[in-house]
């Protein structure tokens, strides 16, 4: 745990009731963010990327038991953080950006008032100046014709329009925290670009930290300063964007990569990952990569690997 660190999460643990096998959803990860820095937390469908995302929001369903060692933002202790307190954070220090807009987004409301609402909540502002600050907000993520577009409805809005909207909502209290879970999904390339500039924009502009989740590692590559690779609730790796992508360690990080699209010269170059993802229903070795690994040793189904702490960490007992 550094000083600069904005967020730090240590051995925190996601279950839900009713696992057969008692797995943990999100087994003992760990992670930090610092202040303004802009990290990828990067795996397949279901590694338990939301979840996280989840967490550090306080939106678990409360079917959901949390359990960490640490769990602290700028210095508050979450784990013991009631509703209020939580609410309270949510819009003034920590923002959020879901993957599917329209659905976040109140279909009956104009978009002008869902922002005002939270200029309102963080900013105690009212009358014109709310109505300042909120097309203000509108413009500060390039929606043009602020003025006009404060009455629009989200399906009046294009699928991108809709994701600078939750981009502003998120950013109306000046959050420290962005959290833009899967922001792009369903969006076109170009799009896709133009959202993903933004928030880089307005995360420097702002000296917001970023935490990009995503399973697009061109994206990852592209945006973050930093990647953490997980795999089945497990972090299994963390380092800078460039040194993980160009020698990946964990074996799993390696698979992945070589999974992309990037990686080939030709559709029948491509590559998948052996072996199929893990039933967190079913009893599972202790390294939850070691049915699909090549490089797996008789201990990785026994011994847990740690987490190194250096500037490249892998959880492995047999890196590349």
């Amino acid at each position: 745990m550094s000083s600069t660190d904005l967020v730090t999460l240590e051995g925190l643990s996601i279950r839900f009731p009713g696992n057969p096998a008692g797995n943990a959803t999100v087994d003992a990860a760990s992670l930090s963010i610092a202040r303004g820095e802009i990290v990828a937390l990067v795996g397949e469908s279901g590694s338990g990327k939301s979840l996280i995302a989840h967490a550090m929001a306080g939106i678990l369903t409360p079917a959901a038991r949390l359990e960490a060692e640490t769990f602290s933002f700028a210095g508050l202790d979450l784990r013991r953080a009631d509703a209020p307190g939580w609410s309270d954070l949510r819009g003034r220090e920590i923002g959020i950006v879901f993957q599917n807009p329209r659905a976040a987004l109140n279909p009956v409301r104009k978009i002008g008032r869902q922002i005002g609402d939270v200029i309102a909540e963080h900013r105690q502002l009212r009358g014109k100046a709310l109505r300042e600050a909120t097309i203000a907000a509108l413009r500060a993520v390039q929606i043009p014709d602020a003025d006009r577009r404060w009455h629009a409805y989200p399906g009046e809005l294009s699928g991108g329009m809709c994701q600078r909207v939750m981009l502003a909502i998120a950013m109306a209290g000046d959050p420290a925290l962005l959290i833009a879970d899967e922001p792009t999904t369903g969006l076109d390339n170009t799009t896709q670009a133009a959202i993903l500039q933004l928030i880089l924009d307005q995360c420097r502009s702002r000296r917001m930290a970023c935490l990009l989740i995503t399973h697009d590692l061109a994206l990852a590559r592209q945006f973050a300063e930093r990647v953490i690779v997980m795999h089945a609730g497990q972090v299994v790796e963390e380092g800078p964007t460039e040194a993980l992508f160009d020698a990946p360690r964990h074996p799993y990080t390696a698979a992945l990569l070589a999974a992309t699209p990037a990686a080939a010269a030709s559709v029948a170059d491509l590559a998948g990952i052996p072996g199929s993802f893990p039933d967190l229903a079913l009893p599972l070795p202790a390294c939850r990569f070691a049915g699909r690994c090549a490089r797996r040793l008789d201990r990785c189904a026994s011994d847990r690997p740690v987490l190194t702490r250096t500037d490249r960490q892998v959880a492995c007992w047999n890196p590349l």
